[in-house]
């Protein structure tokens, strides 16, 4: 190392082309923060607008106002079907986004990772989503079909891909480990 800083000392020009090369390389990597941060801002308008669309296909009903943005720890969206038997608990995807990973506290009490799409990783969600359980309590109809079983949920991601097609995609999950009785009270 102190016969490279003795190069640099002995040869200015040296010095002041590697301090130019890596200011070049440091807005470089700020261009390309910059990029795809934009890539990802589109992806989600995306995602978002094509579970817009598959709500409106199916006839389904919004149960919350649209949610623009990262929404770590909530639902990306949520409809009831026009037959009133089911409600959608949507993962809206852009083209680049992944299944998210993330330590939840599982019923027996144990921490553990769980990934979106799994019944752990929506009962943590779930939990903490206010606006999602405010909405739920808000409409005896629904809420009351979802404590007696006469509503049952389906939780499901919707994922756009680059050319814009449409996948929805539907987990299993086990409901009652929802604990959805407690949640609404």
């Amino acid at each position: 190392m102190g016969d490279l800083q003795e190069r640099f000392l002995d040869n200015p020009a040296l010095a002041k082309s590697l301090a130019n090369t890596i200011q070049s390389m440091r807005e470089a990597a700020e261009v390309r923060a910059a990029a795809l941060r934009a890539q990802t801002d589109v992806g989600e308008r995306m995602g978002e607008e094509a579970g817009r669309e598959v709500t409106r296909i199916e006839g389904s009903t919004a149960i919350l106002p649209d949610r623009v943005g990262p929404r770590s720890g909530k639902v990306d969206g949520v409809s009831w079907s026009a037959d009133k038997a089911t409600l959608f608990i949507n993962e809206y995807k852009g083209p680049s986004a992944s299944r998210s990973t993330r330590q939840v506290t599982q019923a027996d009490g144990t921490v553990a990772a769980a990934e979106q799409g799994s019944t752990e990783h929506l009962a943590d969600t779930l939990k903490h989503d206010m606006e999602f359980l405010d909405a739920i309590k808000g409409n005896p109809e629904l809420c009351e079909g979802l404590k007696n079983g006469r509503i049952t949920i389906e939780y499901r991601v919707i994922r756009v891909t680059q050319t814009g097609k449409v996948n929805v995609t539907t987990y299993e999950i086990d409901a009652t480990q929802l604990n959805l009785i407690d949640l609404l009270g």
